[in-house]
């Protein structure tokens, strides 16, 4: 397993947004002196946990089935992160951007993020804040600087992220980014977990504690700890729900069941699945049923806040006339639920600057 590891970091290459973009800014800045946990996004869920939360360099973990808003709210995130505090127009005025200028090492597990998506949603936002205050050419220059900040990283498997993991502490020094100056943000936890089993099964352990399977995400789990401290960054996690628990939701609530179970799986899956992720896998609700966590009892002992997303279609359409203007509303309410403690509940709005706090 660990020579597999030493072979991908080899392998492993980055890009930046502006190189997935094919477009190269007109010129860049440094970083502003910000720290990671300064970031805003102007959503009540995320703002309210980094304002909260006394760690220095605290996991964030936001949990969900396919198309709940994770990556919405990731790509928020990166928006807020490094673009500029403020900006300086041609009449010599300045205008508040809310960024920080901070670096974004965003690693798109699953390959389904979209930079030019991203760069859209952060041009609108930019284009909102400046009013009629900027030309389009200013604007994808302040757009051009934030995605220089960006550094894309795509690994194709779960060895793969972790060789990616433990390359970012010399990436970083490489590329002049200094301790508490990034944001590391992981997209799509669990994308290969039926990989990572199947695969599992022609590894040879010395120890027999524990499955191979299991000590993979161990050693994640270790990597991701060690990478951050040594970064000083906030860091945000998406994670999929997709092991539907197999007991009743009193029983889930109460934590008593301990199998677990997904669609068209057999009883001998089931039973191979619950050895794999062990006795004390945590149980998460959701509007969409009952699941177990994929991921190891550990876990939950690393991750600061735990909240689950989820998307429903917003009442009412998609457009709506005001004042003679038709205007686009957003399509998708994402409703961020704390997980335990209190379980508040929290909504945003994908609309068309991403992820925002109102409709």
């Amino acid at each position: 397993m660990y020579a597999e590891i030493e072979r991908l970091l080899s392998q492993i290459k980055c890009e930046s947004g502006n190189d997935l973009l094919d477009a190269r800014a007109p010129g860049s800045s440094a970083p502003a002196p910000a720290s990671s946990t300064a970031v805003r996004t102007g959503i009540a869920a995320i703002d309210a946990a980094l304002g909260s939360i006394a760690e220095d360099a605290p996991v964030i973990e936001l949990l969900g089935t396919p198309a709940s808003g994770k990556t919405q709210a990731l790509y928020r995130v990166c928006i807020c992160a490094s673009l500029a505090a403020s900006v300086s127009l041609d009449d010599g005025g300045t205008v508040d951007l809310g960024g920080c200028g901070l670096h974004t090492l965003f690693i798109d597990v699953d390959g389904k993020s979209d930079v030019r998506l991203l760069a859209h949603y952060m041009r609108a936002f930019v284009t909102s804040r400046l009013g009629n205050q900027g030309s389009a050419a200013r604007v994808d220059e302040i757009v051009n600087m934030a995605l220089d900040r960006i550094h894309v990283f795509a690994p194709s498997c779960t060895q793969s992220l972790i060789a990616t993991l433990s390359l970012l502490p010399k990436y970083a020094a490489d590329n002049g980014i200094e301790k508490s100056q990034c944001v590391l943000l992981v997209d799509g936890l669990g994308t290969h977990f039926w990989y990572d089993r199947r695969a599992a099964n022609y590894m040879s352990l010395k120890s027999r504690r524990a499955t191979p399977a299991f000590r993979l995400q161990q050693l994640f789990v270790d990597t991701l700890q060690e990478v951050r401290r040594h970064l000083g960054c906030v860091c945000f996690v998406t994670s999929i729900l997709f092991l539907r628990h197999s007991g009743d939701l009193a029983a889930a609530r109460s934590g008593s069941q301990e199998s677990v179970g997904t669609d068209g799986q057999s009883s001998q899956g089931s039973s191979q699945m619950s050895q794999a992720l062990g006795r004390m896998s945590r149980v998460v609700e959701s509007g969409q049923g009952v699941f177990n966590d994929h991921m190891i009892p550990r876990w939950r002992s690393v991750v600061a806040r735990s909240f689950v997303l989820e998307g429903a279609p917003v009442a009412g359409g998609q457009q709506r006339l005001h004042q003679q203007q038709l205007l686009q509303l957003p399509g998708t309410a994402v409703t961020f639920t704390e997980v335990g403690g209190s379980r508040s509940q929290q909504t945003a709005y994908v609309g068309p600057h991403g992820l925002q706090a109102s409709p």
